[in-house]
């Protein structure tokens, strides 16, 4: 059942604790929230090919939660658009931005624009110059731990269901299909399968031609791959269960 904006504004368990007082109470002077002013945020949307959103900019530096629900209660196309394609519905962004009111770290933190949006994580900048990712989910594959061609985590955290995690941003600029490539190799010799890392036509046919938008390069000339979702770990081989059995007969000195 879709729980209206209103009933959600006006219903006690779901004011964020971001705007309660002290005693748990709401408070009549921080309901700033309730007016069109909090969503009459962002300044313009940018796009790319097949509803991808290019950026979409704030008029001034945004917490995280009124980010949040400015793009879900946008009137702009591109920005509806993308969020229906990467299917984002509106209750997912509204259980998502209650998610990180509770969050002591992400209300102090200031974000510019959005930079991405994927199918399970919202990329922003913040004013600062680094990227907060917000996901829905853990952002590795099968829970994986993080491996040498991850974008290295400087803080990452969890608010009820959401994760995020704060990066350094990378330079996409200059990244040849030989380094890619490479790069790519060297992962794959480590048993992990990747996805979503090439290009495809219409009919969904793999071409041989990496996506650099993908990857991106630090200070330090190392390439990244930008989204962990993009490499699965190896599959766990399965125990030979006759093995196990002589050992632990071995072990156990049974005959």
């Amino acid at each position: 059942m879709r729980i209206s904006t209103l009933n959600a504004y006006n219903t006690k368990s779901y004011i964020p604790s971001v705007f309660r007082g002290e005693n748990n109470s709401i408070s009549q002077s921080k309901i700033l929230y309730s007016g069109n002013d909090f969503f009459d945020c962002i300044s313009s949307s940018k796009i790319k090919d097949f509803h991808e959103i290019a950026e979409v900019n704030f008029k001034t530096p945004v917490t995280p939660y009124r980010a949040i629900w400015a793009l879900a209660k946008s009137s702009d196309k591109n920005i509806s658009q993308a969020l229906l394609f990467k299917m984002h519905p509106y209750e997912e962004l509204q259980e998502m931005a209650f998610d990180i009111s509770s969050s002591e770290f992400l209300r102090d933190l200031k974000v510019k624009k959005l930079v991405g949006l994927g199918a399970f994580a919202f990329v922003f900048e913040t004013d600062d110059g680094k990227i907060l990712k917000i996901t829905n989910g853990n952002h590795f594959p099968n829970r994986r731990k993080p491996d040498f061609f991850d974008v290295p985590i400087i803080q990452q955290g969890k608010a009820c269901r959401t994760y995020y995690y704060i990066e350094d941003k990378l330079s996409q600029d200059d990244l040849s299909q030989d380094e890619l490539k490479n790069l790519v190799k060297q992962i794959e010799e480590r048993g992990y399968s990747l996805r979503y890392i090439y290009y495809t036509t219409l009919d969904g046919e793999c071409l041989n031609k990496i996506k650099p938008e993908q990857f991106g390069r630090a200070k330090d000339g190392k390439i990244y791959l930008l989204d962990a979702g993009c490499a699965f770990p190896p599959e766990k081989p399965l125990i030979n269960v006759k093995a196990f059995i002589k050992k632990l007969m071995q072990i156990f000195k049974i005959k």
